[in-house]
């Protein structure tokens, strides 16, 4: 995994799941299709929150990741509830990313278990591009013994959830997850292992993925 500042371009490695764990991505069946429509609104509320923030307290303010809680929480009343919470949850899940850096460099998989829970339910509550399918695989996810934590990955509105899990749960986890999900939803969980290779070079690719 890398850390990228994309209001700087820099960069830095970081390292992959703790020892004894290993990411798995579900997908729903579900396609992305309101995805494009529902984030270009998204990314309009998220400008429209920081006006009001730059007005407020900061002029010249450019990007939502210069804004902390507290700067948030202060200018709280001139922000419509919907741009307040689209804001939060950029300015939470910023400061998630940082803390999930932190978990990997000390290889702590139940810290970074409940972070991804957390950014799941501020996707699905502040953010709003979850639906009910992956919902339901989170829900499940977080049921399975030895699971750390889940949440939608991509564009939402379906698509696909990761997983952090023990290894030893792998198995158990796609018999759960898939009977849940078929029972709720009349629909099949695939399921993907991912990976980490080192890298790509001139003329090569590696790494491994495979659907399941």
């Amino acid at each position: 995994p890398i850390l990228i500042d994309c209001a700087d371009g820099s960069f830095r490695p970081v390292p992959g799941p703790p020892a004894g764990a290993v990411l798995l991505l579900t997908w729903s069946g579900v396609k992305h299709e309101l995805a494009a429509t529902a984030y270009n609104e998204r990314v309009a509320q998220c400008e429209a929150a920081l006006r009001v923030l730059a007005a407020l307290e900061l002029p010249g303010l450019r990007a939502l990741r210069s804004v902390d809680e507290g700067l948030l929480e202060g200018a709280r009343r001139a922000l419509d509830p919907v741009l307040y919470r689209r804001a939060r949850h950029v300015v939470r899940e910023n400061a998630r990313v940082l803390a999930a850096v932190s978990a990997l460099e000390a290889g702590d998989a139940a810290w970074l278990g409940r972070l991804l829970r957390e950014s799941h339910e501020s996707l699905r509550d502040d953010y709003e591009v979850s639906c009910a399918e992956i919902d339901t695989l989170v829900e499940l996810a977080c049921g399975v013994d030895g699971v750390f934590g889940s949440r939608v990955t991509g564009g939402g509105f379906g698509g696909a959830t990761v997983t952090l899990l023990e290894r030893d749960a792998v198995e158990r986890f796609r018999e759960r997850v898939a009977a849940g999900y078929r029972a709720a939803h009349g629909r099949e969980a695939t399921f993907l292992e991912v990976v980490a290779g080192p890298g790509a070079s001139v003329g090569e690719l590696t790494g491994s993925a495979r659907w399941s």
